[in-house]
């Protein structure tokens, strides 16, 4: 039976079953088609699946269509069973129906329904067999359940995924209609997202308390979720610091919270929910299906950490079960409950750090080894990179980082981790690949040529690299690019002399074409050696068959340079080009500008000299994501917007002072004392050395010295409500002088900006204070108190 026709036939027996449900006689009260079952042998999709109560995940029966190989849709039979809860299968053939019994692993037949095997059944015959087939369901549905002490941890993980895709819609509909709606710009795929994340995570709750038996009986659907907050404050330390709500958490909808109660109470009808053993075989496969819909991915290699090693897990798909090794991690936060409550049950030490952002996360200690992926392409807009600037100086606290505006955000994170791994640590990441050829990829490249050696790059599909990096210096030190059929070597010490081109050629070229490479037939040309009285021969190379090639490898799908932008286009983009000799060889070709290219003359003159032994044509240019730039800014007068933004992108590239926290770093666990307050503070009381603040709201605080007192006054000019500052009054001094000496220059900066563009002195004073009134700075008048 073909794919269609299985399909029509199990949606006109479920319709069948439909009918007999609703006359009252069954205890079946629902019926799935091609309803998808994680197994033991993978996922499989039954035509049919009768069910008693399908949010308990109790099922009355299977039905299978062989397809000619009785023994494979045995194995199918019995694996969609196991994860079911039940002893028996159905196979629907040609000639007969029969009911399969389970039985240590294989299987017997219990009963069959002869089918006459004509193919002349009518309407009338099919239905009635069907009747006969639900009157026998209806009997196995008491007899042949499988008792609960012997269900497979396959039967709970489909329970487990049954609650989650039953109680998702519900949660998905109320991020929509709430304030999350509003703050994300009503992004659908990021409200889909955190409703997914939600539902994972009051599963992975539940499933804590419940094997720790935390969770009363008693809690109703109105009142599961607040019961399962508070009930985790019993949990570990560890479990309660991997599941605590976020503040883009909300509350569950009354019709979720039903299916996860479904599930609590099913849960406690099982001997299993306490067995951490179990529990763990449900969540290894629930977690490997679940991890590419939390953003988790497999790690780059295979290769484990040596033991004593900190390592620093990014975006896994899993745990590590060694016990060695120190263990950070950056994940979705469902990812680090699946993982934390994996490690509790497995008795594996916990991670000594996890954090859901790349960007914000800070180790207790440098990482020896960092390996994972990254992969987000967002470009943040000019407010999110000021941010991001600010949090580089987590990693990078003595360096300006001039990143581009068209650096995706996974190039920050990259950058950061580079930061933050320690001396002689490697690094192993899953990444893009438009950074070998994009321009935001050249500061990223410098990064790696002053501090790291380039170990090994691989090509991962069309667009994805998994680089290799060791943070050291080793001039002698060789570079492997792994192809899918070729290993090359290139010194590291000409990858950091030569230009960036070289990542891409050594990636992309086929085997002869690197060759030419190798042997000089194709070489680089620097800015001081450019063969200017060629370059009409250089331009018709660049339009030839190979020229079209070659740009594509190293400049994505950026156009060919015109003739007139020829010379910096190459210079820019590393092209490769031949030798004068080959150059002149095509000087005869009758050619001038505005006619049309002949390109089968020049590829057929290069043929000549290229000497390809190979036999093979010219590959065609590659077909590449788009380059992502950052607009250029016309020098005439822009708009006010655009002035603005253009403005900001300058003064404030290295992102806004965070005052104390970046200024602190430079001291070991320096005394602080915490202050709160609710709108800005101002000075109201001054009486020997002790200074009384006070804000609109009603907070009265009562601090020492005025160093203090600035601090408190400027900070709360900002936005915060908290901080906390040094208990040595001279150390805030010096905190503060700091911070006052780097507003004051941001300030100098934004004037010299605004007055590059505003002519009008009034004009330029307004617009600076527009500029600045819009950070989360301190307004200026203040600043000069």
């Amino acid at each position: 039976m073909d794919p269609h026709t299985a399909r029509l036939f199990a949606e006109q027996l479920a319709r069948w079953t439909e009918s007999h449900i609703h006359l009252g006689r069954s205890p079946l009260k629902k019926v799935e088609v091609f309803s998808s079952l994680l197994t033991s042998a993978g996922e499989l999709s039954p035509p049919l699946i009768f069910w008693i109560n399908r949010d308990s995940f109790m099922a009355a029966g299977v039905v299978l269509f062989p397809s000619g190989h009785t023994h494979d849709a045995n194995d199918s039979g019995i694996h969609c069973a196991e994860a079911l809860g039940l002893r028996h299968f159905i196979s629907w053939a040609p000639k007969e129906v029969v009911i399969w019994e389970v039985q240590s692993g294989g299987c017997q037949k219990r009963k069959t329904l002869t089918l006459s095997g004509h193919g002349d059944e009518g309407e009338e015959a099919f239905r009635e067999t069907l009747l006969l087939l639900l009157e026998e369901v209806k009997m196995l549905s008491v007899t042949g359940a499988i008792a609960p002490a012997d269900l497979s941890p396959f039967y709970l993980v489909n329970l487990c995924l049954g609650a989650i895709t039953s109680a998702f819609p519900f949660i998905a509909e109320q991020y929509l209609v709430t304030r999350e709606a509003i703050r994300l710009g009503a992004d659908p795929a990021a409200l889909t997202t955190l409703a997914y994340h939600k539902a994972t995570l009051t599963l992975l709750r539940l499933l804590a308390l419940i094997s720790y038996d935390r969770l009363p009986p008693s809690v109703q659907p109105e009142g599961l979720d607040r019961a399962t907050i508070y009930a985790m404050e019993t949990l570990p330390d560890i479990l309660q610091q991997a599941m605590k709500p976020q503040s883009t958490e909300q509350p569950l909808p009354l019709e979720a919270a039903t299916r996860f109660h479904h599930f609590f109470r099913r849960m406690l009808q099982l001997p299993q929910r306490k067995n951490h053993d179990f529990l763990t075989r449900v969540l290894q496969p629930l977690l490997a299906k679940d991890a590419p819909q939390l953003g988790g991915f497999p790690l780059p290699s295979e290769n484990k950490p040596s033991s004593d090693t900190a390592c620093l897990f990014i975006h896994p798909d899993g745990i590590n079960k060694s016990t060695d090794e120190e263990v950070m991690e950056v994940a979705s936060q469902p990812i680090l409950a699946y993982t934390a409550l994996l490690r509790n049950f497995l008795h594996i030490p916990p991670a000594i750090a996890q954090g859901t952002s790349v960007l914000r996360f800070l180790p207790p200690g440098a990482p020896n080894k960092v390996i994972g992926t990254l992969k987000d392409n967002r470009l943040p807009s000019m407010m999110e990179r000021q941010e991001l600037a600010t949090l580089l100086r987590g990693s990078w606290p003595n360096r300006r980082l001039p990143l581009l505006a068209g650096t995706p955000l996974w190039g920050w994170e990259f950058i950061h981790l580079l930061g933050l791994a320690g001396d002689g640590a490697s690094l192993e990441l899953r990444i893009p690949d438009a950074w070998i050829y994009q321009d935001f990829g050249a500061p990223l490249f410098d990064l790696i040529k002053e501090y790291f050696v380039l170990t090994c790059i691989r090509a991962e599909g069309d667009n994805g690299l998994t680089i290799s990096l060791q943070k050291t210096v080793d001039e002698d030190a060789q570079t492997t690019f792994e192809l899918d059929k070729e290993t090359r070597s290139i010194n590291w010490s000409l990858l950091r002399s030569g230009h960036r081109s070289l990542l891409a050629l050594g990636l992309r070229l086929p085997a002869y074409l690197f060759k030419w490479l190798e042997t000089g037939t194709l070489q680089f040309v620097e800015p001081t050696h450019w063969p200017a009285e060629k370059e009409r021969e250089i331009y018709l190379f660049a339009q030839s068959t190979l020229g079209q090639f070659l740009w594509s490898v190293i400049a994505g799908q950026t156009k060919l340079p015109s003739q007139k932008n020829l010379r910096q286009a190459i210079l820019d983009q590393g092209l490769p080009l031949p030798g004068a000799e080959i150059l002149q060889s095509l000087a005869p070709i009758p050619w001038r500008e505005g006619e049309k290219i002949p390109r089968a003359t020049i590829d057929s003159e290069l043929a000549l000299w290229m000497d390809n032994q190979s036999g093979q044509n010219l590959p065609k240019p590659l077909k590449r994501p788009a380059r992502t730039r950052s607009s250029r800014r016309a020098k005439t007068t822009l708009p006010l917007t655009d002035l603005v933004a253009s403005i900001g992108d300058v003064v404030f590239r290295d992102g806004i002072p965070l005052f104390p926290e970046q200024y602190l770093y430079d001291y070991y666990k320096p005394q602080l004392t915490p202050y709160k307050w609710q709108a800005p503070l101002r000075v109201s009381e001054v009486f020997f050395g002790q200074y009384t603040l006070r804000d609109d709201l009603g907070t009265i605080l009562e601090v020492e010295g005025l160093e203090t007192a600035k601090a408190l006054v400027l900070i709360s000019h900002t936005g915060r409500t908290e901080t906390d500052l040094p208990q040595e009054l001279q150390l805030t001094a010096t905190l503060l002088e700091r911070y006052i000496r780097d507003l004051r220059t941001l300030k100098d900066s934004l004037y010299q900006q605004v007055n590059r563009h505003m002519p009008n002195q009034q004009d330029a004073e307004d617009l600076a204070r527009e500029i600045w009134s819009g950070q989360d700075l301190p307004p200026w008048d203040i600043l000069e108190e």
